[in-house]
């Protein structure tokens, strides 16, 4: 089905906006409104979670509306009230379905579990903050229920560490909009107690960790952790006691799977990772990305890949984690070593995989027959820093319809093809962008793993912006749109692109003059393009600025999204004025190279012209990822930070992460710094001085 096509829904069409788009919904005449005497009738067959949910109704009702509700029982509320009942057909609708009636007299919210109860409440939520604080809500019926059993958003951390209030606000967030795994990918950000080496400085504690996941829990989400094995552990063997598991001696990147020290480490982190997440239903391996699999000689895995095949020790590797992990009590996930079509090497039963419903379809679909179960993996948005890419785009000779468009179609057509009983959407660590900068990918996959079939891909994104940010955002849309093409500028200058789109733009500074201020001039030349499109970019930018502080004067919700953003504005303008200062560097030093002979006082002002100009620009850097860091930072921690107790170790790998350039925010503007301006600057005034010491002896 083209995502792009859909009927507008008639909820949107009535103006409001609800993410996941129910699966049924009808509209009546009249309207209910919540007025400050309406009471929250709990039925008497509820238990502690469905007294959490009306809870949590009444706390967003007075923190946003400053609407104070009572919650009584249903006795004392007979009309007039928001009653939460348990109850109905569960055959039909499930543990997490439910019904909600809007008439004149009463809102009802019916479920036969305590999580449909849960996301009733949350689809009333957000009808509520749709129509703004006093408004009507119109009279409806929703039957409602998932398409995906499964839906889960995959929290990547493996360069940074939020804070501990942060990872709840963001647990909340995905649960709200009916969410219910997060699968988080944390490498070193756990204080392991069997492997204390590994945890980073700052790590979140074991016990730490299993308070998250009793407030996953209450929001009814499991926190499943993801701890990379066999391939993708430089966190690991970038300490020098583990070097001796790596298959490939000069590589930090994977283990060796013939080796019994990897399991008794992996085993060791899985275990302290099983027990940091009571409840939990799963362990997710990774086991993605194995280039080296296969290619060590000593160790003789070489030796068995030339005789097996590669699969073999893929297989060797996932059989023996699988039984580790299966004794425990927990369904193993992996990103490899699922069911490959005609090979001898079979995955374990009860192993999860993802796959490409819309892409590789006949290979998922043998898995499924074949008895595995499958997820669908929404496709990855391209690799690149500051922002997500959700909106059609071309870059690098790449044309792609955004992640927006793909995440639809992927979940519709593994929700056609039946089958697949969950969907993860992926927001790799890799560029290093904010996890504020996730959440639309996210939302956007619970849209359709919720319900496959609607909406069009144009209402998400018109009515995203609605439910994230509230209804008097203004000009959001335009912003992210724009804050796209933003980055494409920022992204192909300068080294940025060193790992998977090819030919980087490389670029270096002005020629300083030499002896008699002898001076070739070609930098514009070279870089003609590149200056005109930095002034528009210059141009777009403001514009940017301009929509984020008209919207940070309005009364709306996830207002950091936007502190974020500005930052990520200031960051590209300074980029954009790399180009058009150097431009106006090489002007003034030819100014001064052409006034030599003919008045050095004039070709001294131009020096030194010049001179502020590489001066401002350092400055503006430096102020730049001040004010940056100032507003990251209160929901993370210091990026590679070191304690009094345990220093940071910083190792870079083979998969280059933009973020894992450096050990510090520095990434950021790290090509930038490889430039030396600083040392050019030095150098121009060297020039200087010497020019002025000849000016005056004459």
């Amino acid at each position: 089905m083209n995502t792009l096509t859909r009927e507008p829904t008639p909820l949107w069409k009535a103006g409001v906006a609800v993410i996941p788009n129910p699966q049924r919904c009808t509209l009546r005449e009249g309207h209910f409104t919540v007025t400050p005497d309406t009471v929250i009738a709990l039925s008497g067959d509820t238990n502690d979670d469905d007294a959490f949910a009306a809870t949590l109704l009444a706390g967003a009702l007075k923190e946003e509306m400053g609407l104070e509700l009572t919650i009584a029982a249903p006795s004392s509320a007979a009309t007039g009230a928001i009653r939460l009942v348990r109850g109905g057909p569960a055959r039909k609708f499930g543990e997490e379905g439910y019904v909600l009636d809007v008439t004149t007299k009463a809102v009802t919210v019916r479920a036969p579990g305590a999580a449909g109860l849960y996301y009733g409440v949350q689809t009333l939520l957000q009808i509520i903050r749709s129509r703004g604080a006093g408004a009507s809500l119109p009279a409806l019926r929703i039957e409602d229920w998932p398409d995906y059993r499964y839906r889960a958003a995959h929290y990547d951390t493996k360069h940074h560490q939020d804070t501990f209030d942060y990872v709840v606000g963001f647990i909340e967030k995905m649960a709200s909009y009916k969410i219910n795994l997060i699968i988080w990918e944390w490498e070193d950000k756990l204080a392991y107690k069997r492997r204390p080496e590994i945890g980073a400085p700052g790590a979140f504690t074991i016990r730490q960790m299993q308070e998250l996941t009793a407030v996953a829990r209450r929001h009814h989400v499991q926190l499943v952790p993801l701890i990379q094995g066999l391939g993708h552990v430089s966190f690991i063997l970038k300490h020098r006691k583990h070097h001796p598991l790596r298959e490939i001696p000069a590589s930090n990147w994977e283990f060796c799977p013939l080796k019994d020290g990897t399991y008794e480490v992996l085993f060791d982190l899985w275990d302290d990772a099983m027990d940091a997440t009571p409840g939990v239903e799963f362990l997710h391996i990774g086991t993605d990305e194995t280039y080296e699999l296969g290619q060590g000689e000593a160790c003789g895995c070489k030796a068995l890949a030339e005789k097996h095949g590669r699969e073999y020790l893929m297989q060797k590797f996932i059989h023996r984690c699988h039984e580790h992990i299966r004794r425990r009590g927990r369904k193993m996930i992996s990103w490899g070593g699922g069911y490959v079509p005609g090979s001898p090497h079979l995955p374990p039963e009860g192993l999860i995989t993802f796959d490409y419903p819309h892409r590789k379809r006949s290979d998922a679909m043998a898995a499924v027959r074949k008895g595995y179960e499958k997820w669908v993996f929404t496709p990855n948005p391209l690799n690149c820093p500051l922002v997500v890419p959700m909106f059609p785009f071309d870059f690098a000779g790449r044309s792609r319809p955004g992640s927006a468009v793909e995440t639809a179609e992927a979940l519709s057509e593994g929700a056609r093809l039946g089958g697949f009983t969950g969907m993860v959407a992926c927001s790799w660590d890799d560029p290093g962008r904010h996890n504020e900068m996730w959440n639309i990918r996210h939302i956007s996959a619970a849209e359709y793993a919720w319900t496959a079939h609607a909406p069009s891909v144009d209402e998400f994104l018109a009515k995203f912006f609605v439910s994230y940010f509230g209804p008097r955002e203004q000009h959001l849309e335009e912003l992210f749109r724009s804050m796209e093409d933003r980055m494409f500028f920022y992204y192909r200058v300068l080294q940025r692109r060193i790992w998977h789109y090819g030919p980087v733009g490389k670029m270096h500074l002005p020629d300083l003059p030499r002896e008699d201020l002898e001076f070739d001039p070609f930098w514009r030349q070279r870089y003609a393009d590149d200056v005109e499109d930095a002034k528009r970019e210059l141009v777009a930018l403001d514009r940017c600025a301009d929509i984020i502080h008209d919207n940070l004067r309005r009364p709306l919700r996830s207002r950091d999204n936007l502190d974020i953003l500005l930052t990520l504005v200031d960051l590209c303008r300074h980029n954009a004025r790399l180009f058009t200062r150097m431009a106006d560097l090489e002007e003034n030093i030819g100014r001064a190279s052409n006034q030599h002979w003919i008045d050095r006082k004039t070709a001294l002002a131009g020096l030194k012209d010049a001179e502020k100009i590489v001066a401002e620009h350092i400055a503006e850097r430096k102020q730049v990822m001040k004010t940056l860091i100032k507003v990251w930072e209160p929901t993370r921690l210091v990026k590679g930070m070191s304690t009094k107790r345990k220093k940071y170790v910083h190792a870079r790998d083979r998969a280059r992460h933009f973020a894992n350039r450096t050990p510090d925010m520095s990434y950021l503007v790290h090509d930038e710094e490889r430039l030396d301006m600083e040392g050019y600057l030095r150098a121009l005034r060297r020039i200087i001085r010497d020019y002025e010491a000849d000016l005056r002896k004459g």
